[in-house]
């Protein structure tokens, strides 16, 4: 299949006019007709629904859009690695990842696999909810996240991380042994960007969560200062709590509360990336 009909078509749905898409590809009007009408027999039915006012897809074509989607950035990958196999360019691993597994124990992770692989090229993308977003574009090659991120792609296991509790130097828990859940949530809280410990919290909470502040932010730092102003307390992972400040104090939860952290991957992936994975699998991160 010409992958220049798939990338056509998608201009035409998000531009809404086949004159539109034209003009943003460079093509003639009758040309991309001509594409539209070429798929459209190719795959045996109508894709589109031409008015006066521009174009919008046919019940066949919203439930086939998802397909060719994927097909069109399937194809776009395979030019890709094809050229960077022609062009013999140096090949590079590109890995999304939580910040709080960089300040943790990547660096040294990372620093073992040079070792081992001294060529390889390394490109960090640090984000949040937004890392399956990065493999379905091929922005990255592989995501290190928790596992209720994991959707449809393949799944490795790499180690647990503990949540705990977050309070200022001077509040009421900072004096207990261990927190309570439900107690904490009396207070005003301070939740991350990365929300989806709010579904972990459901369980156990008699009340809801009083959030105060939402922080619209990857940089666990920055959450942990608003405690430390006395603004509201919160629940971090124990990844992000290395060389924590002396004015917050850090308390086990109870009940106990755990995230997953592994790697997401695609099923198929460049000889060069299943090399770091398998790497990374066969490590027993609690030593780093």
């Amino acid at each position: 299949m010409d992958d220049r009909k798939l990338t056509t078509l998608l201009a035409a749905v998000e531009h809404g006019s086949l004159s539109k898409a034209a003009a943003s590809l460079g093509l003639t009007q009758a040309g991309v007709t001509q594409m539209m009408n070429s798929l459209e027999e190719e795959l045996g039915c109508a894709l589109l629904i031409r008015t006066y006012n521009g174009i919008k897809l046919t019940a066949a074509g919203e439930e086939l859009l998802p397909f060719i989607r994927d097909a069109a950035a399937s194809l776009n990958h395979l030019k890709e690695e094809a050229n960077n196999y022609v062009m013999g360019q140096l090949k590079t691993i590109r890995i999304g990842i939580y910040p709080s597994i960089t300040k943790s124990w990547l660096p040294q992770v990372l620093k073992d696999y040079k070792k081992e692989y001294p060529t390889t090229s390394i490109e960090i993308t640090v984000g949040g909810e937004e890392i399956p977003r990065y493999l379905d574009e091929n922005i990255i090659d592989i995501a290190i996240a928790e596992e209720n991120q994991k959707g449809n792609y393949c799944w490795n296991t790499i180690c647990e991380d503990k949540y705990y509790a977050i309070v200022p130097q001077n509040h009421d828990l900072s004096k207990k042994d261990i927190v309570e859940i439900d107690e904490l949530m009396k207070y005003p809280f301070i939740m991350s960007q990365i929300n989806e410990l709010k579904e972990k919290l459901k369980p156990y909470t008699s009340t809801n969560i009083v959030e105060t502040i939402q922080i619209h932010s990857i940089d666990d730092d920055a959450l942990i200062s608003l405690v430390e102003q006395g603004l509201g307390v919160s629940i971090l992972p124990g990844l992000s709590l290395k060389d924590i400040s002396e004015n917050v104090c850090v308390r086990p939860l109870q009940p106990e509360l755990k995230r997953k952290l592994g790697i997401m991957m695609p099923r198929s992936v460049r000889e060069q990336v299943q090399t770091f994975v398998d790497f990374v699998h066969h490590l027993d991160i609690s030593k780093y």
